[in-house]
């Protein structure tokens, strides 16, 4: 299912943006084959500040070859981990309470992206609750194909 269908029903339907627009400076950080490719971008966290303002929103979401890839931009360290596993926590139940949430989780990718340089130990106990929560050691950027 395409992009624009899979939201347009969402609380976020009236936020698509084409390409990666969405993603703003982050942009940067999606590396891909083909820009042509690209079917649209949300930025999630901004769309709905008013309406959770006191919750983990992810970030944004975005639609390459069929496929949906959902990014958190945010600081790398030990003591973000809790954060971002509450981050997406949100998102699955955000998904959850939306018209046709399978549409919103088939053929979907969940990434944590670095801002920045950061701290995380690779073998620390924060990375394997990160990975026991269903997301992966955060890279600088991330390569689609």
């Amino acid at each position: 299912m395409p992009f624009q269908e899979v939201f347009e029903h969402t609380e976020v339907a009236a936020c698509l943006s084409p390409g990666l627009q969405a993603l703003e400076q982050y942009a940067t950080l999606i590396v891909r084959e083909d820009t042509r490719a690209l079917e649209g971008s949300v930025d999630i966290d901004a769309c709905l500040r008013e309406r959770y303002p006191q919750q983990h929103r992810w970030d944004y979401a975005f639609g390459y070859r069929a496929r949906l890839y959902y990014v958190e931009v945010h600081h790398v360290s030990d003591s973000e981990v809790r954060v971002v596993i509450a981050k997406y926590q949100w998102l699955k139940d955000w998904q959850n309470s939306q018209p046709n949430p399978a549409a919103l989780k088939l053929n979907s990718s969940y990434h944590w992206l670095s801002s920045g340089k950061g701290t995380l130990t690779k073998n620390s106990r924060y990375v394997r609750s990160l990975i026991s929560a269903g997301l992966d050691y955060p890279p600088r950027e991330l390569r689609i194909g």
